[in-house]
C-alpha cells in the first residue's frame, strides 16, 4: 500500500498543469561543433525564493542542482544523479529536432530521513544538462505545482 501511495505522489508530481514559465538565462553554454562555436544557454524559470548556491539552489521546503556535463554514457550520468540505473527506473523521454529529454522521480531514505526526488536530462548530442530536485517526502503533494513549473520551463536555447 505504501508503494502504492508513492506511486500516486510520483505520478502527480509528473502530470500537474503548468503555469506560464517566466524564464531566467543561467549563462552561455559554448559547444563546439565542426570547427563553429554555438552558444546556447540553460532557461529555466526560477522561483522567486530561490538562493542559490554554486550549482544548487535552496528554495523553502526543497532544493535543486543545475549542472551541465559531456554527453557520452547516460546511464552513467542518470547513475551519478539518482544513484540508480537507467534500467531500474521509470524514464519518460522525449525529443525535439535539437535534442532528447530524459525525466524520471524516484525516493530514497538518508541522514535526512525519506526524501522524494524529480530529474530531467537534456541531451543536445554534446553535451548532458542536468536538472535534480530533492524534497522532504511529505513535502512532495505540495511542491507539485512549483515543480511541474520548473521542469517545463528547463530547456536549453
Amino acid at each position: 500500500m505504501k508503494k502504492l501511495g508513492v506511486f500516486v505522489l510520483l505520478w502527480g508530481i509528473l502530470t500537474g498543469c503548468a503555469a506560464a514559465p517566466t524564464f531566467e538565462t543561467l549563462g552561455p553554454v559554448n559547444h563546439v561543433q565542426a570547427d563553429a562555436v554555438q552558444e546556447e544557454e540553460i532557461l529555466i524559470c526560477l522561483p522567486d525564493d530561490a538562493q542559490q548556491f554554486g550549482d544548487s539552489y535552496f528554495c523553502g521546503d526543497y532544493y535543486f542542482e543545475i549542472k551541465t556535463v559531456s554527453a557520452g554514457d547516460l546511464d552513467a550520468t542518470i547513475r551519478a544523479m539518482c544513484g540508480f540505473s537507467q534500467q531500474e527506473l521509470t524514464v519518460m523521454t522525449a525529443g525535439t529536432e535539437k535534442y532528447n529529454r530524459y525525466e524520471w522521480v524516484w525516493s530514497a531514505t538518508g541522514d535526512e530521513g525519506e526524501v522524494i526526488c524529480r530529474a530531467a536530462v537534456i541531451d543536445d548530442g554534446s553535451h548532458y544538462h542536468c536538472l535534480t530536485t530533492v524534497a522532504p517526502a511529505e513535502k512532495g503533494g505540495a511542491l507539485r505545482e512549483s515543480w511541474n513549473l520548473l521542469f517545463s520551463s528547463f530547456q536549453i536555447g
